[in-house]
């Protein structure tokens, strides 16, 4: 592959002869800095924003509480199958103790109730 030419200030070209079909063919390929700039900055954005919808998707999961152990894994693989920019790692998974009263329980208060319910702790790495 021969390397690019310049040709104004800012834009640089290739040409290059292929054979497609038994046709001829002669390509000029323009590199243009300035769209490339553009498209370096609308592509981080767009994958800055694509980022931030698969980190909500996973912080809603987090509020959610599940009856099982087994239920928050399972949810939290369903999850994963659709995220293409953040990866979950060290995943752990806590019991939560359940009041009958709003609020912040004195120290040695006892639960009331205790519901068997989990709630998921993530970290999120995004490249």
């Amino acid at each position: 592959m021969q390397s690019l030419s310049h040709l104004l200030e800012g834009y640089w070209y290739q040409t290059r002869d292929d054979d497609y079909g038994g046709i001829k063919q002669r390509w000029i390929l323009v590199h243009s800095q300035v769209a490339y700039l553009r498209e370096k900055d609308s592509t981080k954005k767009r994958l800055s924003k694509a980022s931030q919808t698969e980190q909500d998707s996973l912080n809603s999961l987090m509020r959610l509480e599940f009856g099982c152990q087994s239920d928050t894994k399972s949810a939290l693989e369903k999850l994963q199958k659709t995220l293409k920019y953040t990866q979950i790692q060290n995943v752990e998974v806590k019991k939560v103790e359940h009041f009958a009263k709003a609020g912040r329980p004195a120290k040695d208060q006892t639960p009331t109730r205790v519901i068997p319910s989990y709630v998921n702790q993530s970290c999120i790495l995004t490249d």
